[in-house]
């Protein structure tokens, strides 16, 4: 009866969307907009880090052709 209703939440679509928002969260990040000067620059390599885990997620996400 619901096999033809589009799924809008699907778990690939929130992945993506979370891994956009987690490296426009980085961008903001070092831009300046939410560093202060009082990092100690560990949390730099922290974000740097989820971004490239984001950034591979979604580029494997866009070499996928289901």
């Amino acid at each position: 009866m619901n096999q033809n209703k589009p799924k809008i939440f699907t778990k690939a679509r929130i992945a993506n969307i979370m891994s956009a928002v987690v490296i426009m969260w980085g961008f903001l990040y070092f831009t300046g907009g939410l560093n202060n000067g009082t990092d100690s620059g560990s949390s730099s390599e922290v974000i740097a880090g989820m971004m490239g885990f984001a950034a591979k997620h979604l580029w494997d996400a866009c070499g996928n052709q289901d």
